[in-house]
């Protein structure tokens, strides 16, 4: 089943299909323009190729919401692979596109309903044009053609989140195209040739803002860039001028930080999230990191240098923004990738020198499998008791092949084992998707709410209020319900400026539509958290409304779901 989040894009996808409007998005009853219309399109589009959902009859399927992540998740590891093997060769071109295709991100995100794999997508598509339009003739129809569909990708970009390909492609372009001359002094000559790298930064600076624009047609690209996503924004915001205020909140204001959701995260969040997005690889990803410096790949260097300033300039952008998310950081994993398969392609290339400690090395790596398998039980069984024991048994089996992989390359049969890690990785994944997927994605407590509802006689459009989280949207998407948020975003982002400092203030407010809604004359239905309830009957606003249902959370008693009516219920029932 579709995720919460996952609910969002394919019920907006629906909406566009039963209302014909394909400009405005529609979210449970009301516009839905914080974010761009691209994901709800594609899955708009794609649904007229398959037949209705069996369940509500409605269009848009579950395998059709996610299908347009797979084929952005497919043609991101197909340009990989043609960049790659521009840059570095053939067999590096292969290796990478292995890399990409069996590492955590790639698989996680392909399933995904969420815009984060077709970002990527474009993300990647606008690198791999600019790239070649460097290595295309200066003014010939190649280099104009490659600069069109970069400037192209980069406006499609936008209709997919919003302002993140100028962060995750302009940024480091523009650093790249300013600095790699100098590092490649550097990194040939060592530290001490920093003069000489700085009086080439200023020397070329003029020459290389004057070239940007002659050579590489910016005026006329950055048209096609506004032409791509512009006019969809002006259009939304004439047809609700509140659009404005809400890009300001779901953008600028989060990126500062003033978000009731920012929690206190450090600079280098990012770094573990990285490593775990490109396991099974990440035993690489040192060498990765600093082999643009490396005298070892220097033929290479050229290439290395774009895929590492791609890969450090997004890191560090995303790390100085105050709001983060796992997910956030995903378009820097296809830049990684890059330097993770230039790095495979050597390692398995080359022999195990075999010194004298491999017999201990090889006792470190049976042990350290053994002691994650066990401390992956301990977190699982407080994490996901359900599933803790099917899921650690997959870790083991998918550790044991693992294993395997590393005692076939001190053998000396290194490609075997690239491959047997891929596909460990590939089938580990897919055991813990298909296997246990039913029980990690709480669906249950949805279906739970479902049928108390129908149990209470509640008919289908009577509207279901979440008095302070946003509702969860598989109670629509899967049950055709109508869930809807007691406070709508449009009234929070004209009050509230800074939700982290106002965070008092928005309380009140819910504090006070909740009375106002259980003494209100009309019947209405709340949900509330268990932690809420318990809250609100402490300062003695919830106490002359009813309990109908309480919707358990096996997995987080403080979230149990409490569904409330208001005593207008009994003297008008459904």
């Amino acid at each position: 089943a579709l995720g919460d989040h996952e609910t969002i894009v394919a019920q907006c996808a629906r909406n566009m299909r039963l209302t014909g409007d394909w400009l405005v998005p529609y979210y449970l009853g009301d516009a839905y323009v914080r974010k761009p219309p691209l994901p709800y399109w594609m899955i708009a589009g794609l649904s007229y190729l398959f037949p209705n959902d069996p369940q509500t009859g409605l269009p848009v399927t579950t395998l059709v919401a996610r299908l347009p992540s797979a084929l952005a998740a497919f043609g991101t590891v197909l340009l990989l692979w043609k960049l790659a093997s521009s840059m570095f060769g053939q067999i590096v071109g292969r290796t990478t596109a292995v890399v990409a295709a069996s590492g955590l991100f790639f698989l996680l995100y392909a399933a995904n309903a969420t815009v984060e794999m077709i970002l990527t997508f474009c993300c990647t598509w606008a690198h791999v044009h600019f790239w070649f339009a460097t290595q295309a003739p200066a003014r010939s129809s190649r280099r104009k053609r490659h600069l069109f569909f970069f400037f192209l990708a980069m406006g499609v970009g936008m209709l997919a989140k919003g302002p993140f390909p100028l962060v995750m492609v302009a940024m480091p372009i523009i650093f790249w195209w300013y600095t790699q001359r100098p590092f490649r002094v550097i990194a040939s000559s060592g530290g001490r040739a920093w003069r000489s790298a700085l009086t080439r930064f200023f020397r070329e600076l003029w020459p290389r803002t004057r070239e940007a624009f002659s050579s590489y047609y910016l005026i006329p690209g950055l048209i096609v860039f506004g032409l791509c996503f512009v006019p969809w924004m002006i259009a939304v915001g004439i047809k609700h001028p509140d659009s404005w205020d809400l890009w300001n909140w779901q953008y600028w204001q989060r990126a500062q930080g003033q978000y009731d959701d920012t929690r206190p995260r450090n600079f280098f969040y990012y770094l573990p999230v990285m490593g775990g997005l490109i396991l099974p690889w990440m035993f690489l990803v040192f060498e990765a990191a600093a082999s643009p410096w490396m005298r070892k790949y220097a033929r290479q260097r050229r290439g290395l240098l774009y895929a590492g300033l791609w890969t450090l300039v997004g890191f560090l952008v995303m790390s100085l923004m105050t709001f983060k998310k796992p997910y956030y950081i995903g378009p820097v994993i296809p830049p990684l990738s890059l330097l993770l398969g230039v790095v495979a392609a050597r390692f398995y290339s080359q022999p195990f020198p075999k010194p004298h400690w491999t017999p201990w090395l090889k006792i470190a790596v049976i042990l350290g499998g053994i002691g994650f398998v066990g401390g992956g039980y301990l977190y699982l069984r407080e994490e996901f008791p359900q599933a803790a024991v099917a899921l650690t048994v997959i870790a083991a089996v998918a550790v044991a092949a693992l294993i395997l992989a590393c005692l076939l390359y001190f053998k000396g049969r290194r490609w075997t084992a690239f491959g047997l890690t891929a596909a460990s990785s590939i089938l580990a994944f897919h055991a813990v998707w298909y296997g246990c997927g039913t029980i990690i994605d709480n669906i249950d407590k949805v279906a739970d709410l479902e049928r108390v509802l129908n149990e209470q006689g509640i008919s289908k459009d009577t509207p279901i209020l979440w008095v302070h989280d946003r509702p969860d949207g598989r109670l629509s998407f899967y049950f055709a319900r109508c869930p809807r948020p007691m406070i709508q975003p449009e009234e929070i982002v004209t009050k509230f400026v800074d939700r982290t400092t106002q965070k008092d203030t928005l309380k009140n407010l819910v504090i006070e539509r909740t009375e106002q809604l259980i003494s209100s004359p009309k019947p209405v239905y709340l949900v509330l958290d268990r932690e809420e309830y318990d809250l609100a009957r402490m300062f003695g606003f919830a106490t002359n409304a009813c309990v109908i249902g309480e919707i358990k959370d096996s997995g987080r008693p403080g979230k149990d779901w409490i569904l409330l009516a208001n005593p207008a219920v009994k003297e008008h029932p459904n």
